[in-house]
């Protein structure tokens, strides 16, 4: 038998999950499919949102791990301070959160769920028990950055950084992310950001550049500065889209919404508050694709142009800065050039001077 639904999110982080609670809010028949044993489980994520998010998106208290004055850099000998309140989230309990939201907006939720094919108006899922074939007016991709099925629907792929990171004790309270930057973090930087008595410490490199390596190497250092404990609490990793936004956000009756867009900042990796967005208004679009609106679905990329364009426009032209001038160019100027906390405050002065 086939199933039929008005639309298929494939994908059950904050993108589509976000996507579904929408459409369903909305009266649609929705069917979200995560290949995941549990929403939310094991993300490859260093946890941070801006406090700005929460305009857009009511964030509980329980998902909460800890407050963040700001970010410090550091670069050599210099450590920059720059404002930017936030939180550091438990993000296996944000995304479960989510979920649920989109439960009890009325969609259907499949986990260990894995969309196997997806051709116009049909899809396989492949579950524990076998297969099912579901018929959806409309499909959500919300997959993340290596999606097989977008590759299949002829989205080029992206240029990835690969992402480690640990979780380690810390020797005292940190109320600011931390970010380091080293020519061996060979294309990216690396990070330590807190979370109450431990912290999530990791880096984002070129593959080639031996992350693993990398990351014990920044450990030994954190060691050495007297701010983390010996020990290792956890681990994790993943892929990091940096090539920027897609050609198309829509393709055919497929919408495309978080990392699966291409919407992750090309230099910080940073993707959620875009998710967020992208993924509620993906619903939208989602709802009007499958009554036949193609109009009203279109907006759905008008939208997030005219939200995400300049930005993440200026991001990509930084990050071909960095793989163009990495290892040529003095590395400090390098960063400080391509890095927002030091270009935003580059570009400022430069107003001011005219």
């Amino acid at each position: 038998m086939v199933r039929e639904v008005d639309l298929l999110v494939a994908g059950g982080g904050p993108a589509g999950c976000l996507a579904a609670r929408q459409a369903a809010s909305l009266g649609a028949r929705v069917l979200l499919v995560e290949k995941k044993r549990r929403i939310g489980a094991l993300p490859h994520c260093a946890e941070f949102v801006p406090r700005a998010l929460s305009l857009e998106l009511d964030i509980p208290e329980k998902t909460k791990v800890q407050d963040i004055v700001g970010m410090e850099s550091w670069l050599g000998e210099e450590k920059h301070r720059t404002p930017g309140p936030g939180w550091v989230l438990d993000r296996q309990v944000f995304d479960f959160h989510l979920g649920v939201m989109a439960a009890k907006a009325g969609a259907e939720i499949w986990t260990q769920a894995r969309v196997q094919s997806l051709a116009g108006d049909q899809a396989e899922i492949r579950l524990p028990h076998g297969l099912e074939k579901i018929k959806a007016k409309a499909t959500v991709l919300a997959l993340g950055a290596g999606s097989q099925i977008a590759r299949e629907l002829g989205v080029e792929k992206p240029s990835l950084l690969t992402g480690v990171q640990v979780v380690v004790p810390l020797t005292a309270a940190v109320d600011r992310t931390l970010i380091f930057f080293d020519p061996e973090i060979k294309g990216g930087y690396g990070w330590l950001f807190p979370r109450g008595d431990v912290a999530n410490l990791g880096l984002g490199c070129l593959p080639e550049a031996g992350p693993v390596k990398a990351l014990a190497a920044l450990r030994e250092r954190m060691l050495a500065e007297g701010l983390i404990k010996p020990g290792i609490l956890g681990r994790g990793g993943g892929a990091i889209p940096v090539s920027g936004p897609v050609d198309s956000f829509l393709k055919g009756n497929v919408i495309l919404a978080g990392d699966a867009a291409g919407l992750t900042h090309p230099v910080t990796g940073g993707g959620i508050p875009q998710a967020v967005f992208s993924g509620q208004e993906a619903g939208k679009a989602a709802v009007a694709l499958a009554r036949g609106d193609m109009q009203e679905a279109r907006e759905y990329e008008e939208n997030l142009r005219l939200r995400y364009g300049r930005y993440l426009t200026r991001a990509l032209k930084a990050r071909r800065l960095l793989s163009e001038k990495w290892g040529v160019a003095p590395f400090e100027e390098l960063m400080k050039g391509t890095w927002p906390a030091w270009a935003g405050a580059q570009r400022k002065k430069a107003k001011k001077a005219k």
